[in-house]
């Protein structure tokens, strides 16, 4: 998904400034690992934090962002956030 069409689905959706592309660009230059994952339904920003040990954590400002909630949403971006830190 480009930038545009990322940011306004957020917008749309009532997300919030930490979920936007520009967030996302800022993380980066901090030098962290972000990934986005998104669908018709949802849209996430992940960021990957480091911890003691060679852990990680994902982080999700915000979000994600929903245009409906319910078991499905739940079951892909659950696997769509696995499979962006693989």
């Amino acid at each position: 998904m480009d930038k545009l069409r990322w940011d306004n689905f957020v917008l749309a959706n009532h997300g919030s400034f930490l979920l936007s592309w520009a967030w996302g660009e800022l993380q980066q230059k901090m030098h962290k690992s972000v990934s986005r994952i998104h669908n018709d339904d949802f849209s996430a920003l992940l960021i990957k934090n480091p911890l003691p040990l060679s852990k990680n954590y994902l982080y999700a400002p915000r979000g994600p962002v929903l245009k409906e909630q319910g078991a499905q949403f739940l079951e892909d971006f659950f696997q769509k956030a696995q499979a962006s830190v693989s």
